[in-house]
């Protein structure tokens, strides 16, 4: 009878559903709710004629690089006052 018990709480144990993530990560490989692995995924389809790149520099260090670019920025918090923009 206890293994029997013992079987069934194993059972349950790996049936139920795991816990959702919900831990700001905005990796493209993240499948979390706050994953960007959807987006990543749809952009070529979102915009077909544009050459898609992803870029770890900071804003700052990307500007002088990159000219005629539109940038898309996915985080949680984006603070432009520190900035100094020579071409503004």
């Amino acid at each position: 009878m206890l293994s029997v018990l013992f079987v069934i709480a194993v059972y349950f144990q790996y049936t139920i559903p795991k816990p959702i993530n919900w831990m700001e990560n905005y990796t493209k490989k993240s499948e979390a709710p706050y994953g960007c692995f959807i987006l990543h995924d749809i952009l070529p389809e979102l915009f077909p004629k544009k050459n898609i790149s992803y870029n770890q520099q900071t804003l700052y260090e990307s500007l002088d690089s990159l000219q005629n670019f539109e940038f898309l920025i996915v985080n949680s918090f984006l603070n432009l006052m520190k900035m100094k923009l020579k071409n503004c």
